[in-house]
């Protein structure tokens, strides 16, 4: 890019800590993005927490409308070479991001949509012409950047964007602690507390690795609770069921403490049936901690993870099939060592923060040159 272009990000920051928000914030961060492109930032988000996400109110509608306005008085007061956003896909938030991408368009702004969500081709499979149609206009002559190739055909409705590209998540490089020695297997589920992203599925191939008489191992369920409920819920089965012995609740961690239990643990699991899941950002980042990945067939999981090699997929909502998994995992240190070593290869080579810093300018580059 030999001159520095000027780029309007409409993108949701944190908090709440999210996947997405987490890749933006480094997006901005970039020095190597920043230097080629000349960033102007429109945080998006107008949830607070991970409890507030898909809840309404009044303090929301009028964040909302200060982001509409933001974005006018920008696109009104300064010459930008393209838009990039990263658009919600369905329901409520589509339809608020879509007036953003409609708006830049009343300048001829050229528009790049990133897509971290799926859900599209059901959509409009269960709707009439006229939400066809109007996804269609939205996405007319867009550029439109994807996280995986498998996820491509969820836009097979979808005629009138100008090109698609296929830009993998990667996560920056970070400080691995010292792993100390445990006589239990230290396996981690790392994500927000969502009973969809298969922590209750965990205690139940829990309660069946107890009943064949499996016991040298630890669970560590880090995250925020998405509900009252459902902490209620998952906190009466861990006591009813005697599991305390193996369970543990950490809450969130970030930074340093969230590198140190990734460092410290020697197992990941993520058996999430979450419906909007795509490319999850804690597979990488326990590839780079050198973890083997038991996770699902859901999104572009089958991209990251190759089968029996640095990892295993099991069936969503199938605690037996999780559990046979985790047992091979648990009595064999070898086979452990053996995926660590191909889950970090997998990391260098595919998911660095670098790599995805030279294919982001690359597709920016392409597409506005």
């Amino acid at each position: 890019m030999p001159n520095k272009e000027k780029g309007l990000f409409l993108i949701h920051l944190p908090p709440p800590v999210h996947g997405v928000s987490a890749i933006n914030q480094w997006i901005v961060d970039s020095e190597k993005i920043n230097h080629a492109i000349d960033i102007d930032c429109v945080n998006l988000a107008t949830a607070r927490s991970i409890k507030d996400i898909g809840k309404q109110g009044f303090t929301k509608y009028l964040t909302l409308v200060k982001i509409y306005l933001k974005t006018l008085s920008k696109l009104l007061s300064g010459r930008y070479d393209f838009m990039y956003i990263t658009l919600s896909p369905l329901g409520s938030a589509f339809i608020k991001d879509s007036i953003l991408v409609l708006i830049a368009k009343l300048f001829s702004t050229p528009v790049f949509i990133h897509l971290h969500g799926k859900g599209i081709a059901p959509t409009l499979n269960g709707s009439s012409k006229v939400v066809a149609k109007y996804y269609n206009y939205v996405f007319k002559t867009c550029h439109v950047i994807h996280l995986a190739d498998s996820l491509v055909a969820d836009l097979i409705q979808i005629k009138s964007y100008k090109r698609i590209s296929i830009l993998n998540n990667g996560i920056p490089i970070f400080e691995l602690a010292k792993k100390t020695k445990s006589s239990k297997v230290r396996i981690l589920h790392l994500s927000n507390l969502i009973e969809a992203k298969g922590s209750f599925t965990i205690l139940e191939a829990t309660n069946e690795l107890i009943k064949q008489g499996v016991q040298n191992f630890q669970i560590d369920f880090v995250g925020n609770w998405d509900s009252k409920s459902y902490e209620d819920k998952f906190r009466n089965h861990v006591k009813s069921h005697s599991l305390e012995k193996h369970v543990n609740i950490s809450g969130p961690l970030y930074g340093h403490n969230k590198q140190t239990k990734l460092s410290e643990s020697d197992l990941f699991i993520l058996p999430t049936y979450y419906p909007n899941e795509c490319f999850p950002l804690t597979i990488i980042e326990a590839f780079q901690a050198g973890l083997p990945v038991i996770s699902t067939y859901e999104g572009a999981i089958p991209e990251i993870i190759q089968d029996g090699a640095n990892g295993f997929l099991v069936e969503s909502k199938n605690p037996f099939e999780l559990a046979a998994k985790m047992k091979l995992l648990i009595e064999s240190e070898p086979l452990r060592k053996e995926m660590s070593q191909k889950a970090i290869q997998a990391y260098h080579t595919k998911y660095t923060f670098s790599i995805f810093e030279d294919n982001f300018l690359n597709i920016i580059k392409k597409a506005t040159s």
